[in-house]
């Protein structure tokens, strides 16, 4: 395969957000800066963003038109910041939800990879880096832990990286989706928001008729892999218990 014209595209993507967002990622980490309240939400895909912003627009009129609540995200009313931030910013209470490393990868691969839709339509058919519609979650795991964060997807892109980004941005608040609902109403209670957040873009396996447990997606090669990438995820944000977890539940499967 000749990989010259996907680095190209890439390098040309590089250079475009570097003057454009005066950041050298290839899909800049978004913030959400809601001015009144001076809070800034750092926005991690695949960890109930979705249904994180419509809890919240609902303060500001901003509402989604669609089922699963996708247009929510570039609604013309928030004040949406990518790349590094801007000393105005340095002042707000700063908060963010992360997630299992193991299940986000399988929300990622379900919700990203699997399609049934025409390949126009695919969300990995303009990124530059090959990543082709409905390959098995190996494949698609031995592909994403060779991508650096910088060029990564935001999809798959480290929480670490995503939140850590910029040194003077620290977060005050770190909550977790396996504890959606009771970390929300903290935020709620400070800031006077929704304190019952929205149920939004909810992942099904596409690929089967029910739901399944993240972890049969994985072997111990797998788990191997995804421990060695996300290994800051697991040790900063507290997953060491759901590493132990998944390790034993496919050595013994």
């Amino acid at each position: 395969m000749n990989l010259l014209p996907s680095r190209l595209r890439t390098y040309r993507k590089v250079i475009k957000n570097y003057f454009r967002y005066d950041d050298k990622d290839l899909d800049p980490v978004e913030y959400l800066a809601l001015d009144d309240k001076k809070l800034l939400y750092i926005v991690i895909s695949k960890v109930a963003c979705t249904s994180i912003k419509a809890t919240i627009g609902k303060n500001y009129g901003i509402q989604s038109n669609e089922s699963r609540g996708l247009d929510i995200h570039t609604k013309k009313e928030w004040n949406r910041i990518f790349g590094k931030l801007n000393e105005p910013y340095s002042d707000y209470f700063k908060f963010t939800f992360v997630r299992n490393p193991f299940s986000r990868l399988v929300s990622c691969y379900n919700d990203r990879v699997i399609t049934k839709t025409p390949d126009h339509s695919y969300h990995f058919k303009s990124y530059p880096i090959s990543i082709p519609p409905n390959i098995s979650f190996s494949d698609f795991i031995h592909r994403i832990v060779n991508i650096p964060d910088y060029l990564a997807d935001r999809h798959f892109k480290s929480q670490s990286y995503s939140i850590y980004r910029n040194d003077t941005i620290t977060p005050d608040f770190i909550g977790k989706l396996e504890s959606l609902s009771e970390d929300w109403k903290k935020i709620a209670n400070l800031f006077q928001l929704p304190d019952t957040i929205e149920s939004l873009n909810k992942g099904t396996m596409k690929n089967t008729p029910e739901k399944l447990d993240f972890r049969t997606f994985y072997n111990p090669q797998l788990v191997a892999m995804v421990y060695e990438k996300y290994k800051q995820d697991i040790e900063r944000f507290g997953y060491q218990k759901e590493y132990e977890d998944i390790r034993n539940f496919t050595d013994n499967s």
